[in-house]
């Protein structure tokens, strides 16, 4: 894994990662569309499987 960090859109997937006790790094504004919130997320296989798992 290369990169630190994944970038959710979702509201309902980064909610559903909360409440299976995975934490928010940093919550940002979508400069392309600002009515919407990109939630942040380390990345680890954890998280992936996870995210796997909820799809």
């Amino acid at each position: 894994m290369n990169k630190k960090y994944i970038l959710i859109f979702k509201p309902k997937l980064a909610r559903n990662l909360l409440r299976n006790g995975f934490n928010i790094v940093d919550i940002k504004a979508d400069k392309n569309n600002p009515d919407r919130t990109i939630f942040v997320f380390e990345k680890t296989r954890e998280l992936l499987e996870m995210m796997h798992k909820l799809s």
